[in-house]
Parts: C-alpha cells; sequence; structure tokens
C-alpha cells in the first residue's frame, strides 16, 4: 500500500499571492485521459517509403520528439496498429529507464504512418481553450515534476520503470492562466529552438568532421602545398616508442590519474594505496592506455604541462620526434583505420589485453610530418568549433532550467505586452 503524503507541497490548493495566478492541482483536473498505443510485431528496422512503423519508447525523451526511432510493423498486424501521432499532440511514455519514465514530447506535425506502442501514452486535454499543451509540456519537463514522476515509477527491473495513470494524474503543479501559459510557452519554446540551432550545428558539425578525418587519413584530400610529397608505409613501432618512467617517489599521489573512454585522462577518483614508486610517468603529449581497455577506446594523450602518474599496467608510449605528431596520432586513433585494427586484435577475447608489442605492429600509412601537423590542425579546428558549440548548448539549457522554474511557479511574470498577444493568438 501506498504511504499517504502529509506534506503540504503535495496538496492541491489555489494561489492567493498578489503577485502570481497560479494555482496548485493535480494533473487530472487538467488531463481527461491517457489514450494508449498498441502492442505489435515489427522488424528491427526504421521505416521507408510506403511502410508503417510502430514507436519505439526513445522516440521520446524529455521535451523532445524523434520520429526516426521507429520500427516497421509487419504486415500481419497492420490491421490492429494504435493511434498515429498529429500536430498538436503531447505524447508521454509510460514506461522507460528510471530517467526516462513519464517523459514528455510535443509533436509539431502530423505523422500517419507512425502508431503509438502500448508503452506510450496521448494525452487529452479536458479544456483546450483554458490549458496549452505547449506549457503543459514544459511542465511535465521541469525539474520538480520530473523528479515527482520519477519517485512515482515502479518496477523491479534496472532497466525499465512503469508509472501508472493514477499516479501520473495525481501529480500537483503550478497551473497557470490560459493568456499566461501561451506566453509562457511562447518564451520557453523560444529557448528550445536556440537549444535545438546549437544542437543541430553540432550534429552537421560532427558529420563534417568525420566525413574531412577520413578523407585527409588516407590521402584523398590532399592540402595543396603537400599533393606533390609522397606518403609512406610504416608500422606504428617505426614511428613510436614505448616509455617505461617509473615515478620512483618523484610525484605525490595527488598526480595519480587513470585514463576514460570519454574523458581522457583524468584524476583517479580512489587513491590506491600501494608503492607509489612502480607508477609511470606520463610527460605531455605521451600516450597511456589500459591494455585490457585499448579495445573499447580507452586511450588518451596527456595535455598536462606537468608529468602525471598511471597505474603501472598501463601502457605508455611516445611518438618519434620528427616523424609522428601526437596531435596528428590523436585525431588518427579517431578514424576507420585505428578501429579496423582494434577489432582485429580484440577478435576471440571479452578481456583481450593489447600491449605495445601488439600495438606496434599496425600498419600505417603516413605523410611528412609537416603534412601531419596541416592535418592535425585543420581537424583540431573542428574540435574547437565543436567544443564552443557544445558549451553554448549547456549554456542555453542551463539558463533555460532556472526560466523555467520561475516561469512555470509564476514567480517571473511574462511581459504584459506578451500576455496581450498571447490573448490575441
Amino acid at each position: 500500500m501506498r504511504k499517504a503524503s502529509s506534506s503540504i507541497k503535495d496538496q492541491p490548493r489555489r494561489e492567493s499571492s498578489a503577485s502570481s495566478t497560479a494555482e496548485r492541482v493535480r494533473l487530472t483536473a487538467i488531463i481527461s485521459r491517457l489514450d494508449a498505443g498498441v502492442s505489435v510485431n515489427a522488424e528491427d528496422r526504421a521505416v521507408v517509403d510506403g511502410e508503417h512503423g510502430v514507436l519505439k519508447v526513445s522516440a521520446v525523451t524529455v521535451g523532445h520528439f524523434n520520429p526516426d526511432e521507429n520500427k516497421v510493423v509487419v504486415p500481419a498486424d497492420l490491421s490492429r496498429v494504435g493511434i498515429s501521432p498529429k500536430r498538436g499532440d503531447l505524447l508521454v511514455t509510460r514506461a522507460n529507464t528510471r530517467l526516462l519514465v513519464a517523459a514528455a514530447a510535443y509533436v509539431h506535425r502530423d505523422y500517419p504512418n507512425l502508431h503509438l506502442s502500448d508503452k506510450i501514452w496521448s494525452v487529452v486535454l479536458r479544456d483546450s481553450r483554458r490549458d496549452d499543451m505547449r506549457w503543459l509540456k514544459h511542465i511535465l519537463s521541469a525539474a520538480p515534476v520530473r523528479a515527482a514522476l520519477i519517485a512515482r515509477a515502479s518496477g523491479t527491473s534496472g532497466s525499465m520503470k512503469n508509472v501508472s495513470k493514477h499516479d501520473f494524474l495525481g501529480i500537483v503543479v503550478d497551473r497557470l492562466s490560459a493568456d499566461e501559459q501561451r506566453a509562457t510557452a511562447n518564451v520557453l519554446d523560444t529557448w528550445d529552438s536556440s537549444i535545438a540551432a546549437a544542437r543541430g550545428l553540432m550534429k552537421a558539425r560532427r558529420r563534417l568532421r568525420r566525413g574531412l578525418l577520413q578523407r585527409l587519413l588516407t590521402g584523398q584530400h590532399r592540402f595543396p602545398e603537400f599533393r606533390k610529397q609522397p606518403w609512406r608505409e610504416c608500422q606504428l613501432r617505426d614511428v613510436a616508442e614505448e616509455c617505461s618512467e617509473p615515478g620512483r617517489g618523484t610525484l605525490g599521489r595527488d598526480r595519480i590519474m587513470g585514463v576514460t573512454k570519454s574523458r581522457g585522462i583524468v584524476p583517479m577518483e580512489d587513491r590506491l594505496i600501494g608503492n607509489v614508486d612502480r607508477y609511470q610517468i606520463v610527460r605531455k603529449d605521451w600516450f597511456a592506455y589500459n591494455p585490457m581497455r585499448l579495445n573499447i577506446g580507452s586511450i588518451a594523450r596527456s595535455r598536462s604541462k606537468s608529468p602525471v602518474l598511471v597505474s603501472p599496467d598501463y601502457v605508455v608510449f611516445r611518438c618519434r620526434d620528427g616523424e609522428l605528431d601526437p596531435a596528428f596520432l590523436d585525431q588518427y586513433r579517431k578514424g576507420h583505420l585505428w578501429d579496423s585494427f582494434m577489432r582485429v586484435c580484440g577478435a576471440g577475447s571479452v578481456r583481450v589485453r593489447i600491449y605495445f608489442n601488439d600495438l606496434g605492429r599496425h600498419k600505417m600509412h603516413l605523410p611528412l610530418i609537416e603534412e601531419q601537423r596541416r592535418i592535425a590542425e585543420a581537424l583540431g579546428t573542428l574540435d574547437g568549433e565543436l567544443s564552443q558549440l557544445r558549451q553554448l548548448h549547456d549554456a542555453l539549457t542551463e539558463q533555460k532550467k532556472g526560466l523555467m522554474q520561475k516561469l512555470l511557479t509564476g514567480t517571473v511574470r511574462v511581459p504584459a505586452s506578451m500576455l496581450k498577444e498571447a490573448a490575441h493568438g
């Protein structure tokens, strides 16, 4: 039996403050029903022209609808498909991972060939003149409401949680007036458009980078000043060498680092107790990796001006001056040639160990050092642009979160001019 909450903040009430027109109500006062889709058999591929698909739960994340996340309905089940999402709909996942359960997304156009699964609800308002579906999407995406929804989700599976209609509709929210809802939604939609634009630019830059990386590293694209310079075939061990330089007490425990795939060389969270003298030194532009995790991409170049320490179980190597540029190799390892070699090295073993003797056999076609540096510089420029776009995206997202909380509770009011515009919209 669910324990009843006696917290005042969970109880509906009419807001009496003169600074806000919000009232606290349960979602059931706003939503008349939640229409679910249908479970059908489907192929594990997305639809193409003329086919019908059922939406995966991954099609609905917090505030974002991705129609490409679908599976083709098998012909035998076409007569059983559920409702199709259309412009103005609000979709909610009744089942998903813990952080995405009850995620809500607004649909901006009709999708007659796509259909809801039994794990996705379509929201029906009690009065569309009183409440705005776009505003409700923002309400359901706000941090306090998300926390309440996650807390009410049930299920023993670590990967899938469920929220019932009763629990979902029992969530208490701050309900603004109709005009304020529309005006607030207009403001937050503008932020969403900016965030989406930044996300789109990042996607385009990543696509450009992948194509350019492929062409530059294979010699399909050459800079004019180097076109007459031949490339040479070699192995990695011909242009790089393993390093084994014990710290021997020259560096403290605060300089102990680990290597991750996503973040590179980072401080160890847990300081290991043992003989630090055996830990290996990694100097600027040297590479380090765990031989048991190299095949999943856990390798990094040190950017630190000061030496750091890594586990004695790691492999450390450096590029030979004038033969292999460290920044070029850092880009090269992100390409398909490196990936192909890793797959060959790791074939047939889950916990494969790749030491430098193995890695050193990787065959490479290398340009002269000057062209290597030019390639690394071009790709590094794109990396810098991507980093700036990521920072912009993250900043806009954080700013929107703060603004959303204030607008959706009526703590900050939209300007009178925007209210007037919403009233006539």
